[in-house]
């Protein structure tokens, strides 16, 4: 972790028009750490060469398609290209007021609410899916070819982690690899613009008047596959608000569900849970990366006393 009071220093040297009052570490993830300023702005700082790549192309897709969205996003205010006392570029935003839409919180509002929430998210993504940056922004947007990625993903898990699980395990995941990567419909869906990090730590409600106060964290910001923004919903707020929330999806979109979707959804969280362990173990702390592989390691054995009761 950078210090708060080494960030401050930062600060001060490259935003005359900012007064630092005051710096607190927020938290970070694997490309970003974040700082919040004066109580006012976040700060996100990137890592490395490709984090500082996502923000710059977050914050020029956020300025262009915010105005767009039915929920507030971040707009960046102060974007500093060269800083004189930090190695890449990094930028500050207003904060987001609100809190994380947690499970726990969504549960604690009136049914009306979490109706209306549901409906707030459909419309968010279906016009998020359907937006078209214009020509300059679409070269910094990256294009994800899934098939490619995850038959690669594959190969590094036949080589990596095939030999630290069990031989079940072994067999579940691959089949859950070629089940997917072999279902041509799994390809068919057009190509949308997808927030590609859509948790419930990424989604903020205000509880006064208990409607969404916003969305953050663009920095997975790419063109693929619209289902993917749905795994993490269906992980953080389960099977049936999912149902929900895809009822209000723009219906032209909306062709996918069943027994296959759900299959798929499950297949994206194992792939993202393995990707971790395979290409960010790096970034975690031993109790991160244990808990990553404990999570792994408990899907596989769910699913093999599954196989049995069958």
């Amino acid at each position: 972790m950078v210090h708060s009071h080494v960030i401050r220093d930062i600060l001060a040297r490259d935003l005359s028009e900012l007064t630092v009052e005051r710096v607190e570490f927020e938290g970070q993830g694997w490309n970003h750490r974040v700082y919040r300023v004066n109580r006012d702005f976040i700060f996100k700082f990137p890592k490395d060469k490709d984090a500082e790549s996502d923000l710059a192309a977050e914050i020029r897709i956020l300025a262009q398609i915010s105005s767009a969205l039915n929920i507030p996003v971040p707009q960046y205010m102060f974007v500093v290209e060269d800083s004189a006392s930090y190695e890449y570029l990094y930028g500050g935003h207003r904060a987001i007021e609100g809190i994380p839409l947690t499970r726990d919180v969504l549960l604690s509002l009136q049914p009306h609410s979490r109706h209306e929430i549901a409906e707030q998210l459909a419309i968010f993504l279906s016009t998020l899916h359907g937006c078209q940056p214009v020509e300059e922004l679409e070269g910094l947007i990256p294009v994800e070819d899934f098939r490619r990625g995850y038959t690669s993903l594959l190969g590094d898990v036949r080589t990596y982690i095939f030999p630290k699980i069990s031989n079940d395990g072994c067999k579940i995941l691959e089949y859950m690899f070629t089940s997917y990567l072999e279902n041509s419909s799994n390809f068919a869906s057009e190509l949308a613009l997808l927030h590609g990090d859509l948790s419930a730590e990424h989604v903020f409600i205000c509880l006064e008047t208990q409607r969404l106060s916003g969305v953050i964290d663009f920095g997975n910001v790419c063109f693929g596959d619209p289902d993917y923004d749905f795994w993490h919903l269906n992980d953080d707020y389960g099977e049936d608000y999912l149902h929900r929330i895809r009822s209000h999806y723009d219906s032209h979109k909306n062709t996918r569900t069943g027994t296959e979707f759900r299959e798929k959804l499950m297949f994206f969280q194992i792939a993202d849970t393995i990707d971790g362990i395979l290409n960010y173990a790096y970034y975690m702390t031993k109790d991160e990366l244990d808990g990553t592989w404990s999570r792994l390691k408990g899907f596989l054995k769910h699913e093999r006393d599954q196989d049995h009761n069958r």
